[in-house]
């Protein structure tokens, strides 16, 4: 990341505007306020016009839309009427869909750890961060969101603002490998979003990238989905599975006579399903997510006649798609094609690497995201 990087917060009240910014090396602070006491305002926008990289937390729906709104404006906005584009968020009117400006169509680069972090999918706060990782200096706002700020309490709200964009620095420390993962993918597939992406969004968005772009496949045609009202459970077990154990054999049976219904027009659900099984002295529990055995504790040693072994399947789920030619209906038998092609690609790359992961999250998200009827 180049010198150009900013990590930032804003604070806005009815009467009060204010912007701290860290450069990325935390060694200098750039602080702006608009109040009728005091008008920064020419000095943000020279400071805006340098074109800095703003790193923030949740920027993408809050900070970053009301610089574009300050930017926009050339600066000629009050405090007030800033605060009452606030008002106009999806974060106050709680209508995600009424974003002002997208992330495309905005004015400076913004990295957001909110969404790179995937916490959108929790609501994680940054106070909450600050709690969770023992933060030293954890700080409740000075003045209540909807009171009025006097110029006696500037200083309050400053010293907060600064706090919360001291531990934003730190928290963008602890992801500095996420964001080269996403910059190094960024250039390979000319895609500037993928600097916001979660994981497993990442993940999907390069196989979806493979399906449009090498196969020609339609993107509205792929999100139609699959849609099925009942699944049966012996139309989809393998023929080659066979057990000699009784009591596996009876698990199989069960998962025969099972019957997944579509109840909610939401994707195929049943009720939990979990099944124990007692067989070679070991229990298995068979479940909806999967199957889980541990033997009991003791002392094992190797010794000349016995060694011991940790074995693990490399891209498990993927490859059950691939050796058996599972495909969703609407996409053909390319599918298992291009899932072949991610999974040979990752190989090219030494664990560990940038591409390595990122190949094997592609991977693994497809597997992840294949009953969410808006994937």
């Amino acid at each position: 990341m180049n010198g150009n990087v900013w990590v930032y917060d804003v604070e806005c009240y009815s009467n009060f505007f204010s912007l701290v910014a860290l450069d990325f090396k935390g060694e200098n602070y750039v602080k702006y306020v608009i109040h009728e006491s005091r008008d920064d305002s020419a000095e943000l926008l020279s400071w805006l016009d340098l074109r800095p990289i703003m790193v923030g937390f949740n920027n993408l729906e809050f900070d970053g839309q009301i610089i574009e709104f300050f930017w926009r404006a050339a600066g000629s906005v009050t405090a007030e009427k800033i605060h009452e584009f606030m008002q106009t968020l999806p974060i106050v009117t709680g209508n995600k869909f009424s974003l002002p400006f997208g992330e495309w169509d905005m004015s400076f680069k913004q990295i957001d750890l909110f969404k790179l972090n995937h916490y959108d999918n929790s609501m994680t706060s940054l106070k909450w961060l600050e709690f969770s990782t023992r933060w030293p200096k954890l700080q409740d706002m000075p003045i209540a969101h909807n009171a009025e700020v006097t110029k006696a309490k500037i200083e309050d709200v400053l010293k907060y603002n600064t706090n919360d964009v001291d531990f934003t620095h730190n928290f963008l420390m602890r992801c500095l490998s996420m964001i080269e993962l996403r910059s190094e993918l960024k250039a390979k597939f000319s895609q500037p979003r993928i600097m916001n992406m979660s994981d497993s969004s990442m993940g999907s968005y390069i196989f979806e990238h493979i399906l449009t772009k090498d196969y020609a496949m339609n993107k509205r045609e792929l999100k139609k989905g699959t849609k099925h009202k009942e699944i049966h459970g012996r139309d989809i077990l393998l023929d080659y599975i066979y057990f000699e154990t009784p009591e596996l054999q009876n698990v199989v049976e069960t998962f025969k006579n099972r019957v997944y219904t579509d109840i909610r027009n939401k994707g195929i659900t049943d009720e939990s399903y979990e099944q124990l099984v007692l067989a070679h002295d070991m229990v298995y529990v068979f479940g909806s997510g999967g199957l889980h055995a541990c033997w009991r504790a003791g002392e094992f040693l190797s010794d000349e006649d016995h060694i011991i072994m940790s074995v693990d399947v490399k891209s498990y789920y993927p490859n059950l798609a691939i050796s058996n030619n599972f495909y969703p209906t609407h996409i053909n038998n390319s599918f298992c094609k291009i899932y072949k092609q991610i999974y040979e690609e990752r190989q090219m790359y030494p664990k560990g690497s940038a591409l390595n992961y990122a190949y094997k999250i592609a991977l693994n998200a497809v597997y992840g995201k294949s009953n969410n009827e808006h994937s």
